[in-house]
């Protein structure tokens, strides 16, 4: 309940501290959706730290909110996403209709269009300090976002400072 209050302030930058284990991706999540129905945010995008827990926290949204693993409202972005898919689509004989599938994910991947996206730190900072155009095209797309940040204490020390200098 205190992140759909806090949801309803101005944008800004807040803290979450939740002990492991006290529901702070779904807290989180709680947040960043009231505060973009208050403040108009069109997009809602998630960095993990750590591509391990990318696939899970994804799961978790999807879950949560009702969606299919083929919903174009939540889109996961990291190295290796979609390259299983891509492997499927080689290896199906009849893949026309998967090829223009995975070409709209790239292009998803490319914008960060999506309302909703789950995100690694790595990907992030490439989107904002990249000089390659691929990396900057969905650059666009995180003004008027709800950015979470999660885990971000495991940023190492000598990187805080560019990191808020970069936020």
């Amino acid at each position: 309940e205190q992140c759909c209050l806090a949801g309803a302030r101005e944008t800004g930058i807040y803290r979450l501290s939740i002990p492991t284990g006290g529901g702070k991706t779904l807290a989180s999540l709680n947040f960043a959706l009231h505060h973009a129905l208050k403040t108009g945010k069109h997009r809602i995008i998630y960095v993990i730290p750590y591509l391990s827990i990318t696939t899970q926290t994804a799961k978790t949204f999807r879950d949560v909110l009702g969606l299919n693993a083929d919903s174009d409202v939540l889109l996961e972005h990291y190295s290796t996403a979609g390259m299983q898919r891509s492997a499927d689509v080689a290896d199906n004989a009849s893949s026309e209709f998967e090829d223009a599938g995975e070409h709209q994910r790239k292009l998803a991947a490319e914008r960060w269009d999506n309302p909703i996206i789950v995100t690694t730190m790595v990907e992030f900072l490439e989107t904002v300090m990249s000089a390659r155009g691929t990396k900057l095209r969905k650059f666009h797309n995180m003004a008027d976002s709800v950015i979470i940040f999660d885990e971000i204490q495991s940023l190492p020390m000598n990187t805080i400072n560019l990191f808020n200098e970069i936020v």
